[in-house]
């Protein structure tokens, strides 16, 4: 979040499972993450939460994940299962496959399944170039069209030394307009990322 999802390029951390599954590839270490935020903006209806751990194998990567938004009247969850491999020496590619449930009180809930695509590459020591398909399945929610968004993201991350990462992506939902986003991360000391 703190990257506005300009990072789609860097995805160098668990909840890469949510944004570009293909940046799990490239991790040869497990990683348990976790995030909760009780109330953004001072507002305890906008609680929002994730967790995911990835697990490196001979075989590729796999990674866990689970997302909570909501409150009792109106809650999305999100349950994450995750695949990614290097094809070649500086291309990674990967998958997410989400099940995803909405509820609202007086109204009901509904659970579909539905697919997120990544892919990595490194143009060199310092530059990537990433891409995801977010519900390439055109997957929804009951009879309605389009209640789970189909995005496309591409974008670049560019590592300006060790400690400083720009991120640029481009961003596009059918049926708006392309969006572009920006963000920084710049790490001080050891285990401290600021973004």
């Amino acid at each position: 979040m703190a990257l506005s999802h300009s990072d789609i390029a860097q995805s160098n951390d668990v909840f890469s499972i949510f944004n570009n599954p293909a940046g799990l590839a490239q991790m040869n270490w497990r990683e348990i993450g976790i995030y909760y935020s009780p109330a953004p903006f001072g507002i305890n209806e906008l609680a929002n939460g994730f967790a995911a751990y990835h697990e490196p194998t001979d075989l590729g990567s796999f990674a866990l994940g689970f997302m909570t938004y909501g409150f009792d009247l109106y809650r999305e969850n999100k349950f994450a299962l995750s695949y990614s491999n290097r094809l070649f020496e500086d291309f990674f590619l990967g998958i997410t496959a989400l099940y995803q449930t909405i509820s609202i009180q007086n109204y009901g809930n509904d659970g579909t399944l539905n697919f997120l695509l990544g892919g990595l590459a490194y143009l060199n020591r310092n530059l990537r170039f990433g891409f995801s398909i977010h519900n390439i399945t055109r997957s929804t929610y009951g009879k309605e069209k389009n209640q789970i968004p189909t995005t496309y993201s591409s974008g670049l991350s560019y590592d300006l030394n060790d400690d400083v990462t720009i991120n640029i992506s481009l961003q596009k939902e059918l049926e708006f307009p392309v969006s572009v986003n920006f963000g920084i991360e710049y790490l001080p000391i050891k285990y401290l990322n600021l973004r």
